[in-house]
Formats: C-alpha cells, sequence, structure tokens
C-alpha cells in the first residue's frame, strides 16, 4: 500500500482491520482534516467495534491511493462533501454504496448513476 500516483488526493484515517484487509470496508465518513495533507475520510471495516476503535494502535495514516486499491470504486467519493457518511452493503449479486443521510444509494460525481456495483460470480 505504498503506491502514491495521485499525491494531490491526500491522506486519510483507516483502521487496521481495512489495512490489513482483515475486514471488508463497511462505513466512509469524511469530516474536515486536521492536517493539510489530511483530506477528511475515514474507512472503518465491517469488523470495529467502539472498543477497537478508542484503540490509537488501531488506526493507521494512509495514502487515499491505498484505499482506491482496495476499493476502486471509492475513487468516487474523493470529491464529496464534508459531513459524507456511507454505509457499504454487501450482497450476494451487488454492492451498494449507502448515503447514510438519506437511506439511497450514493450517485456517483463522476459517472451520474448510483453507485451501485453488480458483482460478477466465478
Amino acid at each position: 500500500m505504498n503506491n502514491t500516483p495521485h499525491p494531490e488526493f491526500g491522506k486519510c484515517l483507516t483502521t487496521k482491520n481495512v489495512e490489513e484487509k482483515k475486514g471488508r470496508i463497511k462505513w466512509c465518513n469524511r469530516e474536515e482534516g486536521t492536517r493539510e495533507v489530511d483530506n477528511g475520510w475515514r474507512f472503518f471495516s465491517e469488523f470495529d467495534t467502539e472498543e477497537y476503535l478508542a484503540e490509537t494502535s488501531n488506526w493507521s495514516v494512509v495514502d487515499f491511493d491505498s484505499i482506491v486499491e482496495i476499493d476502486p470504486m471509492l475513487l468516487s467519493l474523493m470529491w464529496m462533501p464534508y459531513g459524507t457518511e456511507i454505509t457499504i452493503e454487501y450482497g450476494d449479486d451487488e454492492i451498494s454504496y449507502i448515503d447514510d443521510h438519506t437511506g439511497v444509494p450514493i450517485v456517483d460525481p463522476l459517472g451520474g448513476k448510483p453507485m451501485i456495483y453488480k458483482r460478477t460470480h466465478d
């Protein structure tokens, strides 16, 4: 996770469960960054608990590109406003990116369509 083709995307916070691929990304929140390079994105895994999140050693600062390597669909989120909160729902046949404020799929700002990814099965 050290490839940074887009340094202008900045850095974000993610849990070790996401960084080490122990769990899938489940929640994505954007808040005001705490430093100039902090783009404000926070990524959480399906296994993260309040106790886990409270322990600072369970967090990592990573390039946004590292998150996109894990889930390329998340590139579309880069320019979404502060206050954005998303839940990723993993179904048998699709993955949906749901706006926590409205309960409906996020509209991809790059493609203009709802962010619902149809899975292909082997």
